[in-house]
């Protein structure tokens, strides 16, 4: 029915935002010094007012200078040392904690969740935006590999994410 529909069913018309929201994005990193700064840059490069968004690094478990490395790029980081609970999930519930703790007067309207190593396109949040005004209570959001033609399990992950997004997603948002 997904693949019909993806094929067949036209994309729902777009409305304009009526507002602007206010974001936050969670980055849960260990040990991504080498790549945590390209995935901020892109973020303060976004055609959407970035005061409208704040970046929360959970720097979880690192052995390296993620956190400073993050910190100096303008996130917001926080350290998180558990061997006991390891993995995203720990860290993205330690990291809304935090943040419902120290920075609750923001009254974000959505969060995102991104891995250290992607990179925004420039018009990112404000297509977000403008759906997340269509009134869903939850958007993902197409991705493909930046290094799609390295090898075949690259070209592998590009095509699954394609997939991902025309037949599975892009489907059941047609699909309301």
């Amino acid at each position: 029915v997904y693949l019909i529909v993806g094929l067949v069913k036209k994309d729902p018309e777009e409305h304009r935002a009526a507002e602007l929201h206010r974001f936050a994005v969670l980055i849960p990193a260990r040990n991504e010094e080498a790549v945590i700064c390209g995935l901020i840059d892109s973020i303060h490069a976004q055609d959407y007012p970035t005061d409208l968004i704040d970046i929360y690094v959970i720097a979880d478990n690192c052995t390296d200078n993620t956190a400073a490395i993050a910190q100096e790029a303008g996130a917001i980081v926080f350290p998180r040392f558990n061997t006991e609970q390891i993995g995203k999930g720990y860290a993205l519930d330690y990291g809304v904690t935090c943040i419902r703790e120290h920075y609750s007067e923001n009254e974000y309207e959505a969060y995102f969740v991104f891995d250290a190593d992607n990179v925004l396109d420039p018009g990112y949040f404000t297509a977000m935006n403008r759906t997340f005004s269509q009134g869903y209570d939850m958007i993902t959001s197409y991705r493909n590999s930046k290094n799609y033609s390295e090898n075949w399990i690259t070209a592998g992950y590009a095509l699954w994410f394609l997939r991902e997004s025309r037949f599975l997603n892009g489907a059941r948002m047609k699909l309301n």
